[in-house]
């Protein structure tokens, strides 16, 4: 197999191959080194990296699946020998802890958050950091100190945000595997303008830090290139922590997932009126659920109805909830750092009129109860478009930028991701998947989301989808691989 392709393999094909001793992890990352070297400075997707720390891990890890596959030593960790990419917001004990910031770039973690330890535990293989906008703030990726980040299949347009690095990165065939947390989108829309899977768990599942540990609207989880990947790093990273006190249990995985043959799966093009959504978009996805009929699965209209207005004017104001007084915590020469978009942040929150929280609650109950009458009649999950467009510049201005829908100017945070009330409910676990390419040459994401912390059937759905509607296309980086150009 040409490198250019190794480098796509997902971690459970490399695993098989380096178990059979049809690769060498050794070979593998030598790969991705090689194509990073070219591609991670025009993408901009990574703050620091570890190439030379990871080759001698690579080596280690290859002398034990040889020793594995000759006499029976010790089996191999289940991340063993992988290329593993962590966010740049994200504690690694004596590594920089930037969050994307110029006010933090001298600062160093002084401990591995849990979940990220947890995949070293398993033998992830630490490459590189990965790009994030300043504070995790934006649904895209871009800031004074890291600069723009590009998406590998089209330079001109964002890889997402707020784990934009990361969809890069996996997109390009930098790294097999990556860390994000998502709080209005941050790991599903990279997912799926990259053309990867991302999923969000519910809350309380993947042990977090600081304030974040109690917010129900934010989750650590994983991006990849596939399903079962994903669920690997899923069945790592969750269960308790003492570090956490809002993690009281694993989620329940089985071992094999259960079949989806007879499952009733509710569609909605808009999330049942909440968002504009481009024509193409919404073509693509519906044609592509034939999919889960192949499955088995019975596909119908939801029938879901929200009231857009005073929905989105609630997520705004539990979303000022955590940002609101950023700004006064800095001083001027703090401030004089800071990027302009973070600048304007209160000015954002202030377009919509303050409500008291529990009438945020309110409209948000009001808006799941819709959904959980889909629940509650039998259907197992609900199916929508991850994105409303694939047109999204990569130096969008997050919070005055123009982005247009179907003709119609949405705004530019939260009102082309699908995304935000799965994070306003909280314990919807929620995946996207690749299911075909935009006119532009982006990929196009199918969301599932499941009821009340149901992983199990999330997964199901989305091994199965997968299966009866694989995605193998790649990006075409010709203008970073003269090689590919001469072949």
């Amino acid at each position: 197999m040409a490198a250019a392709e190794l480098r796509y393999l997902t971690a459970t094909e490399a695993r098989a191959r380096f178990l059979a001793g049809r690769l060498s992890p050794v070979e593998l990352l030598a790969a991705q080194r090689a194509a990073a070297e070219r591609l991670a400075g025009p993408l901009n997707c990574f703050t620091q990296s570890y190439w030379d720390e990871a080759e001698g891990r690579a080596r280690t890890a290859e002398a034990r699946f040889a020793a594995h596959r000759k006499s029976g030593g010790p089996r191999p960790k289940p991340l063993e020998g992988i290329a593993f990419a962590v966010k740049e917001s994200h504690g690694v004990v004596g590594q920089p802890l930037t969050d994307g910031s110029l006010l933090y770039q001298d600062r160093i973690a002084e401990t591995t958050d849990v979940s990220v330890a947890r995949l070293f535990k398993a033998g992830a293989n630490l490459v590189a950091r990965t790009t994030a906008p300043e504070f995790q703030s934006a649904t895209v990726t871009h800031s004074r100190a890291n600069g723009v980040t590009r998406n590998p299949w089209e330079r001109s347009v964002s890889p997402g945000g707020s784990g934009g690095g990361a969809g890069a990165a996996l997109a390009a065939g930098l790294a097999t595997l990556a860390d994000g947390a998502d709080y209005g989108g941050s790991i599903r829309v990279p997912a799926a303008l990259c053309g990867l899977v991302g999923f969000r768990p519910p809350a309380f599942r993947v042990p977090e830090g600081g304030a974040w540990s109690v917010n129900r609207m934010s989750a650590r989880g994983p991006l990849a290139r596939s399903v079962a990947d994903c669920l690997t790093l899923y069945h790592l990273m969750a269960g308790p922590h003492l570090a956490d006190p809002m993690v009281a249990r694993r989620p329940a995985l089985p071992r094999r997932l259960p079949s989806v043959r007879g499952w009733r799966v509710a569609y909605s093009r808009d999330f049942g009126g909440l968002f504009d959504v481009e024509p193409e978009v919404a073509a693509t996805v519906e044609n592509v659920l034939r999919g889960f009929g192949e499955a088995g699965c019975l596909v119908e209209a939801a029938g879901l109805a929200i009231e857009r207005e005073p929905f989105f004017a609630a997520a705004l104001n539990a979303y000022r909830l955590h940002f609101e007084g950023t700004l006064e915590s800095f001083g001027e020469a703090e401030r004089a750092q800071l990027t302009d978009y973070v600048l304007r942040s209160d000015a954002y929150f202030d377009r919509v009129p303050r409500m008291p929280i529990a009438r945020v609650w309110e409209i948000a109950k009001a808006g799941y109860d819709r959904l959980a009458a889909l629940f509650a009649d039998g259907v197992r999950a609900l199916v929508t478009p991850t994105l409303a467009t694939t047109a999204i510049p990569a130096d969008l201005d997050p919070v005055d930028g123009r982005v247009a829908v179907a003709g119609r100017p949405v705004d530019p945070v939260l009102g082309w991701a699908l995304c935000y009330p799965v994070n306003l409910w909280g314990t919807l676990p929620a995946i996207t998947l690749p299911c075909g390419l935009a006119q532009n040459g982006v990929p196009l994401g199918l969301q599932i989301v499941g009821r009340p912390y149901d992983e199990a059937s999330v997964f199901a759905l989305a091994a199965a989808f997968e299966a009866a509607r694989p995605f193998r296309d790649r990006p075409w980086l010709e203008a970073f691989e003269p090689e590919r150009q001469e072949a």
